[in-house]
């Protein structure tokens, strides 16, 4: 019997560790020297047409009887609600199964709204898809199993002819349209996990996902993860061994699915002490952090990591007191500072902050307040986040009580509460992509702490820019990057008679710079026609040469100006972007391709400085 489990990821760079996990677990029960079941994985993307993908799972699976599975999320679910009902016309002797946690909350309605689906799956699935499996191998043969369905309609206890009526975990549909829920599965010792990539191939993937562990400590009342405050751990030894693999592979990046990879301290010092001394140089970890739990010991330890080989997620959610209380978190804010500080202070580890808009007790004040808090911390990313009132969490329990009026249907975001209007959601969402766009890509650092002096305040700047963005037609439309730094550069100059043109055209060149040797220069760029021969005698002064190219060895100087860019600045770019004003004094800067900054892609850059 061919089985398939389906992903349909958010983006092609993903990868779903739910469908390889189940598998991988699943294989281990069988003998597959004896087995009729053949298990597969496919994994897609939301941006594909549905009828691409249909057409290779009818080519995986034929007309055959077979059993396909969809993992389901916020993101995929009305995809694939969508794509259940066309395979079961396309092939009717298929069973299709859903598990995942856009469906365990809610699984007798979702089966009986969605005739097409067999069953669900609740909860964790390893184990539940695994049983489910050895139901179907034990069955004479699903074809048979059928037929006496369709003769026994009738029958008011039709579920004594399924086949997995006795699989804990799952909720299924009888012939006469009747959901029976079957008891929940045991929780799993997570050591009795197998690895869930050992097709070595998947490892060429972009990002891989691992868990470390299952449950959070913590309770916020918005997170499903809240339900149940059990934590369980992998042990240590299968740990390295895992982490082993992804190492001997050099994958790119691996990131860490557990809710709170630093609820405990000596685990959290093991793992990444294992990572320090097993890195390759190459392979990433991007952890999910709680900042109040990371203790001097960490810090010393995150310190002394290679540039880029630790990624850390904290998620800030609210400076405001009420909020937090609101929504059972804790979170003390002076220390975050404190140890943000820290960790940018050492320069070797990319911090990721995350704010979430529509909690209770925030209105737009308040949440402004909370963005310039973490925007001061100088992240090297600041996500924007709206709350997504989760059936099955505790929030969606107190909607009235906050009021929350939320999209119905997936993601399920929040439109307007007690405290904060639809207008002003909208708003925020055009605030969050100036953010992504002008702030996140990296792309321009120098040119926003320039701008910073001429606005009282980051939330300003940013709101102002959203609401000229929003006036002059460019919301939502796609630039390319020149067009993003021109567009920059005509709001700046129209928002502040502060600012002035020369220096904010030289910034802007060296930000521009700092990503890529461009092409063509902006009309707007210093005129660089005079310094032509002067920069070419600098590439092939010997002086230079020596002290600046040692990375190119003996390389011709075409291939070095090819990987290289000198511009010369008639203002020292750092001084006046860091005081606002312009301080002059000719520098000569070498932007260099070759090895970029492993935390933001960014150039290196060196001063030159010759006789």
């Amino acid at each position: 019997m061919k089985t398939l489990l389906i992903a349909i990821n958010a983006k092609y760079i993903h990868s779903c560790l739910a469908i390889h996990s189940l598998k991988a677990y699943a294989e281990a029960g069988l003998n597959t020297d004896t087995s009729d079941i053949i298990i597969e994985t496919a994994e897609y993307t939301i941006n594909q047409p549905l009828d691409d993908i249909l057409s290779d799972i009818c080519d995986r699976v034929s007309d055959q009887d077979c059993l396909i599975a969809f993992s389901c999320y916020i993101w995929n679910i009305e995809y694939v609600k969508k794509l259940s009902l066309l395979v079961k016309h396309a092939i009717p002797n298929a069973d299709i199964w859903v598990g995942g946690p856009e469906v365990s909350y809610c699984a007798e309605s979702f089966l009986l709204e969605n005739q097409s689906v067999t069953g669900v799956m609740t909860g964790e699935g390893e184990a539940v898809f695994s049983s489910l499996i050895q139901a179907y191998l034990h069955t004479a043969c699903s074809s048979a199993v059928k037929i006496a369905q369709n003769t026994l309609t009738a029958n008011p206890d039709v579920s004594n002819n399924m086949p997995y009526k006795h699989v804990p975990g799952i909720v299924f549909r009888t012939p006469g349209n009747q959901a029976i829920t079957n008891p929940p599965a045991p929780l799993l010792d997570l050591d009795f996990l197998v690895f869930p990539y050992p097709d070595q191939s998947i490892l060429d993937h972009h990002i891989l996902y691992y868990e470390s562990s299952r449950g959070c400590p913590f309770g916020c009342i918005y997170c499903l993860s809240s339900i149940d405050r059990r934590v369980r751990f992998k042990s240590l030894s299968k740990v390295f061994d895992e982490l082993s693999i992804f190492l001997g592979q050099r994958v790119p990046l691996v990131k860490f699915v557990d809710r709170t990879f630093n609820c405990d301290h000596k685990r959290t010092l093991a793992i990444w002490q294992f990572l320090k001394e097993h890195d390759n140089g190459v392979t990433r970890f991007h952890f999910e952090v709680t900042a109040n739990l990371l203790n001097e010991e960490e810090l010393a330890l995150l310190a002394t990591l290679r540039p880029g080989l630790v990624q850390l997620e904290i998620g800030v959610q609210s400076a405001n007191p009420e909020t937090l209380s609101a929504i059972d978190r804790t979170q003390d804010i002076d220390h975050l500072r404190r140890v943000t500080a820290q960790i940018h202070q050492n320069g070797n580890i990319h911090q990721h902050l995350d704010l979430i808009a529509g909690l209770p007790y925030e209105d737009l004040e308040s949440f402004s307040r909370s963005f310039d808090i973490v925007y001061d911390m100088q992240p090297d990313q600041l996500q924007l986040g709206f709350l997504k009132v989760l059936q099955g969490s505790k929030m969606h329990r107190l909607k009235g009580d906050y009021e929350l009026v939320y999209r119905p249907w997936p993601p399920y975001e929040v439109i307007s509460t007690r405290w904060i209007s639809a207008s002003e959601l909208l708003l925020l969402k055009n605030i969050e992509e100036m953010v992504e766009i002008y702030y996140n890509s990296g792309q321009f650092q120098m040119t926003l702490t320039y701008l910073m002096h001429f606005f009282s305040r980051p939330w300003d700047f940013f709101l102002c820019f959203a609401e000229w963005m929003k006036e002059n037609g460019h919301i939502g439309i796609s630039h390319n990057r020149l067009q993003k730094y021109n567009l920059l550069r005509a709001f700046a100059l129209k928002a502040s008679t502060g600012v002035n043109p020369d220096a904010l055209d030289s910034i802007l060149l060296y930000d521009l710079y700092l990503r890529e040797k461009i092409k063509t220069r902006p009309e707007w760029a210093p005129d660089q026609n005079k310094e032509k021969e002067r920069i070419s005698s600098l590439y092939h002064n010997e002086e230079i040469r020596t002290k600046y190219f040692s990375a190119f060895s003996d390389e011709p100087v075409r291939q070095i100006r090819h990987e290289t860019h000198i511009e010369i600045f008639s203002i020292d770019v750092a001084k006046t972007a860091g005081s606002g004003i312009p301080i002059s004094e000719e520098q000569v800067l070498l932007f260099s391709y070759r090895k970029k900054d492993p935390l933001n892609g960014s150039a290196s850059v060196k001063t030159l400085s010759y006789r």
